[in-house]
C-alpha cells in the first residue's frame, strides 16, 4: 500500500524545473456535441477557442470561448459560455490526460428557447495525443452546472480538438 502511494505520489508531483524548459503558450480549437438540459435535452452542436498559458508541465491557466447552436421543435437558441480556469494535466508521453475546472458565465439567447444570464462551473476531462513538439489532436468533454438549475449537467460539451503550442522564450520556437 505505501509503495502505491508514494508511486501515485511521484506521478501527480510536478516534474523538477529541468524537466520544463520554458512556458508554453496554447491554442485549442474544439468542434462537437453539445446539449442543453431543460425541462427536456436539447442536443446541437457547438465549436470553442481556448487559449492557455502552461507555466509548468503540470499546470495550465486558461480561458475559452464556446459558441453551441440548439434546435428543437420551434425552438433555436444559441448558448455563449465564457470561462477562465485550471487545467492540471500528465505531459509526460505523447498521450496527456487532462482535468480542469472553471467557473462559467453562460448566455443565451434565440427564439422559442431559453434566454438570459447563468453563471456556473465546469469541470473537463479530456487527452491530447501530441503529433510533435507544436501540434496535437484530441478529445475532450466538459460537464457544466448552471446556478438555479436542477438537472446534472445543466450543459454537455463533447468532441474532437485541434491543438497548437507555442514555446516562449525559445527564439527557434514555431
Amino acid at each position: 500500500m505505501r509503495t502505491a502511494l508514494l508511486a501515485a505520489a511521484a506521478l501527480l508531483a510536478p516534474g523538477a524545473a529541468a524537466a520544463f524548459d520554458d512556458p508554453e503558450l496554447r491554442l485549442d480549437v474544439d468542434l462537437g456535441y453539445a446539449c442543453y438540459a431543460d425541462d427536456e435535452r436539447i442536443h446541437g452542436a457547438y465549436w470553442g477557442v481556448d487559449v492557455g498559458y502552461a507555466f509548468d508541465s503540470a499546470w495550465v491557466l486558461h480561458g475559452g470561448y464556446l459558441w453551441g447552436e440548439h434546435r428543437i421543435r420551434d425552438a433555436s437558441f444559441r448558448a455563449h459560455h465564457l470561462g477562465l480556469g485550471v487545467r492540471y494535466q500528465l505531459d509526460v508521453f505523447e498521450y496527456v490526460p487532462w482535468i480542469d475546472l472553471m467557473p462559467v458565465a453562460v448566455f443565451t439567447d434565440g427564439e422559442g428557447g431559453p434566454s438570459g444570464f447563468a453563471a456556473g462551473a465546469a469541470v473537463g476531462l479530456g487527452f491530447d495525443y501530441l503529433l510533435d513538439d507544436a501540434w496535437s489532436v484530441g478529445f475532450g468533454a466538459r460537464y457544466y452546472q448552471l446556478a438555479g438549475e436542477s438537472r446534472f449537467p445543466a450543459y454537455l460539451t463533447a468532441g474532437l480538438r485541434l491543438g497548437y503550442r507555442w514555446v516562449l522564450g525559445d527564439p527557434l520556437a514555431p
